[in-house]
């Protein structure tokens, strides 16, 4: 037998190369496949994008509970993205506050003071603007004009055909950030010359000194 004709065994282990239109079909596979789990990602089809496409902002609104025994604040929360998301539990930090509980308003109420909210979990649709009602009771009265308050919720994606991963998300902006709208019973507070707290313990009754 002649040298040329000798097979190393280890090239037995190896297989043939394929023909360079496989190839050239593997690649743009794999290409593809990553593109549209990057677009399904990026886009919030899976992993919830609330800020991926834009942003919006607005003022707080504050005012007492039904029973005149706590106070409550909205929060802004949008979703710019393309799919419904659902909320399902929220947290707030308001330095000087008691959260007593948060839910979401419900959509029906259009107009201030709130009189109907739902539990979560509740879901915020694509492209919508929705408001989340923090009830709280000031644990103190005094503090400075400067933003207050942050809030995280716990995010999935409402997905029929795709799986989806939660994540938790901090809204970007603080609950109060350059104004608030108070709905007092007796139109007394100014708004815009009263801070957050003080804001709070004047619906309630309590002084602020």
């Amino acid at each position: 037998m002649k040298g040329h004709d000798i097979i190393d065994p280890i090239d037995e282990l190896i297989p043939p190369s394929r023909p360079w239109w496989v190839r050239l079909f593997v690649g743009v596979a794999i290409v593809s496949v990553m593109g549209l789990g990057a677009a399904l990602w990026g886009f919030g089809y899976v992993f919830p994008q609330p800020d991926c496409c834009g942003s919006t902002s607005g003022s707080a609104e504050m005012s007492l509970t039904a029973d005149g025994t706590a106070v409550t604040v909205t929060a802004l929360i949008f979703n710019s993205s393309g799919r419904d998301l659902r909320i399902s539990r929220a947290t707030a930090d308001l330095p000087g506050a008691r959260v007593l509980g948060i839910a979401m308003l419900d959509e029906s109420n259009s107009t201030f003071p709130i009189s109907r909210t739902e539990p979560l979990p509740a879901v915020v649709g694509a492209r919508t603007l929705r408001r989340l009602v923090i009830t709280f009771v000031p644990t103190t009265c005094e503090d400075e004009p400067e933003p207050w308050g942050s809030v995280a919720v716990h995010l999935d994606v409402v997905n029929e055909s795709w799986p989806s991963f939660g994540r938790t998300y901090t809204i970007p902006d603080p609950v109060v950030d350059q104004g608030h709208s108070v709905w007092s019973p007796d139109a007394a507070i100014n708004a815009t010359s009263t801070t957050p707290l003080a804001a709070a313990c004047a619906l309630l009754g309590r002084s602020s000194n």
